[in-house]
């Protein structure tokens, strides 16, 4: 069984590690990993083993993560991912996962400069929309993205439809196998739930696919995360863009995945795993993003399965 650990230490908000932790299991093939935590003490002494296929770092604040795990934490997560491992970085984790970052520049909670890891050639710049705050939910939206990758595009396309050869081929794809037409036809239904991770239904994801070049449209969670700018076009081929901010002006980029030696890292500025159910507690500040985000429940599960897939991760059916 192969390890797929989740960063718990100063820099990651506890809330945030639970639930990254929590999708993670619900995600990912049960038969293929142990989901665990894993402290900025450990990656120190070098505990991302070969192993280790994983690590994932939710939101929080990246200066934290950077006391805790010092220039050899860092190293230590730099030759893991060149060597072949995977990075999941969502928010803060994202951040740190950049050449440099631009944090509320010139106003009262700036962070900028370089960062150590360098798996994103370019800058991570927020907090976008309204304004963050470090205390509170204040500041949270539900961002309007869409989401694309021509590698998995036409999985997600094919969460349209429950019939035919379309679902034949879905099912097959994320299993990574062959399957036979009568084994598909009466199990379809079945796996096209599981993996939107909700009972489908003829709704549940059509009224959110696009006609616009995008094969997901959504609404997600978000509370201070960036926008990815490339240094260079030319680095193209080592980035790949994957959702885009569709309500902001020019539509910037709200999610990446990228080549890392023999490794890769996807970064994600929207907290794509959390839930409306996540924060309906009665706080007030959110309480109106609550119903939009359960509407969006389906694709938003089916986006952070597509996510593990970039990282060669098998996921649950």
């Amino acid at each position: 069984m192969k390890l797929a650990c989740v960063y718990q230490g100063l820099g990651a908000l506890e809330e945030y590690s639970a639930l990254l932790l929590r999708t993670l299991t619900e995600c990912l093939d049960p038969t293929g990993y142990t989901l665990q935590y894993i402290t900025p003490e450990s990656i120190i002494k070098g505990d991302l083993s070969k192993r280790v296929h994983l690590l994932a770092i939710g939101g929080g604040y990246d200066l934290g993560l950077i006391e805790a795990l010092g220039s050899r934490g860092m190293a230590n997560i730099r030759d893991f991912v060149h060597s072949g491992g995977a990075y999941l970085g969502i928010c803060s984790g994202a951040y740190f996962a950049c050449d440099r970052i631009e944090f509320d520049k010139d106003g009262p909670l700036q962070v900028v400069g370089d960062r150590e890891l360098k798996f994103f050639p370019g800058v991570c710049i927020g907090p976008l929309y309204n304004p963050y705050d470090y205390n509170s939910r204040k500041g949270s939206v539900v961002a309007h993205i869409g989401f694309k990758t021509p590698m998995y595009g036409h999985i997600l396309n094919l969460a349209q439809s429950s019939t035919g050869t379309h679902t034949d081929t879905l099912i097959s794809s994320l299993n990574g196998i062959s399957h036979s037409s009568e084994f598909l036809t009466k199990k379809r239904d079945s796996a096209l739930s599981q993996i939107n991770g909700i009972q489908n239904s003829e709704q549940s994801c059509n009224n959110h696919m696009l006609n616009s070049g995008y094969d997901v449209e959504s609404r997600a969670y978000f509370h201070g995360g960036g926008q990815f700018v490339l240094d260079n076009t030319e680095l193209n081929g080592h980035v790949q863009v994957l959702s885009r901010y569709l309500d902001l002006e020019g539509t910037p980029i709200a999610m990446v995945s990228c080549n890392v030696g023999q490794g890769r890292a996807t970064l994600s500025g929207v907290h794509i795993e959390v839930t409306g159910e996540d924060i309906d507690d009665g706080d007030t500040l959110v309480e109106h993003l609550v119903p939009v985000l359960k509407q969006h429940q389906a694709e938003n599960n089916l986006i952070f399965k597509c996510l593990l897939q970039k990282l060669n991760l098998q996921v649950k059916l």
